[in-house]
């Protein structure tokens, strides 16, 4: 968006360009078998997005509020500009090393803090490491749709899904404690304890970065650690119904009566740790609904 002269407010500009391309196909089976009739249906995209150009004065946008996605030319839509995170410290000879061989411009680096990658090879940690990790943008979508029928009773199944990597914003507070208020997940129990064993041991034995009040490594930083597959199968809708002969209804005057139960989001199959891959950000996941149904035809 851009700003108005002489007013206070912001309105959107259709200021960018880019560039979508891709490949679909949908494949689709009929068949019976006496009385059980079925159908099968799949379908698959691919495509690839690009922007190829923003206003003159504008190097880059920032994304959906979140201070993470950034729209830029020759990159897909709300880009990640990121450090590459390379797991958390586990002992105080892998700091030792790490800060013998890094000059570290950002962060602290400690036992249970997270480490970070020196990607451009200058033996420097600092801002010249970010790079581009990808996006949101999914990379393949696809959909199976399932009908069966025998004699009364019919059946029918859709499942949706995509390949692709998310942002999962929620690791702020499940995988973080930065003395931030609010609501935490029980993850943080495993840091606490890894540390409680750390101090008998040595060695910090958890994947997540232990508790802190003081964020002096910079975790909250824009990195890879806040990146996970994002990739899911979901059982969208199931439902199963029956109708009812024609010579039971007819003394009801009905010309047609079929009763069925129908799920929604059923389950789901991901890596992601986040609420639900289908909806990223801090949006609610989708809730379970189960719903009967009626149909009447006079």
């Amino acid at each position: 968006y851009i700003g108005v002269i002489g007013e206070g407010g912001y309105i959107w500009y259709n200021a960018a360009s880019m560039d979508n391309s891709g490949v679909e196909a949908t494949f689709t089976w009929r068949d019976e078998i006496k009385d059980f009739k079925y159908d099968i249906s799949f379908n698959i995209s691919y495509y690839k997005n690009e922007i190829t150009e923003l206003p003159d004065v504008i190097k880059y946008t920032w994304g959906g509020g979140n201070g993470v996605d950034k729209t830029i030319v020759g990159q897909p839509y709300g880009s990640w500009m990121s450090y590459k995170a390379d797991g958390v410290f586990k002992t105080k000879q892998e700091v030792y090393e790490y800060l013998s061989k890094y000059d570290v411009q950002i962060g602290a680096p400690g036992v249970g803090r997270i480490r970070y990658k020196d990607l451009n090879g200058d033996n420097v940690i600092n801002t010249a490491d970010m790079d581009w990790q990808g996006s949101d943008q999914p990379k393949f979508i696809g959909g199976l749709n399932i009908g069966a029928s025998y004699k009364g009773f019919d059946f029918s199944a859709f499942f949706n899904g995509m390949i692709r990597d998310a942002w999962n914003n929620s690791k702020f507070y499940t995988d973080l404690f930065q003395g931030w208020t609010g609501n935490h997940s029980v993850r943080l129990m495993d840091a606490m304890h890894a540390w409680n064993d750390y101090e008998q041991t040595g060695v910090y034995n958890c994947d997540i970065p232990a508790l802190t009040v003081v964020d002096n490594n910079v975790e909250t930083r824009s990195s890879t650690f806040f990146i996970e597959d994002g990739s899911y199968v979901k059982l969208k809708t199931l439902t199963l119904g029956y109708t009812f002969p024609d010579k039971w209804i007819k003394k009801a005057r009905l010309s047609n009566l079929r009763v069925y139960l129908q799920a929604q989001n059923v389950f789901t199959l991901t890596n992601y740790t986040g609420a639900d891959p289908e909806g990223l950000g801090y949006p609610y996941p989708q809730p379970r609904t189960y719903t009967f149904g009626l149909s009447l035809g006079f």
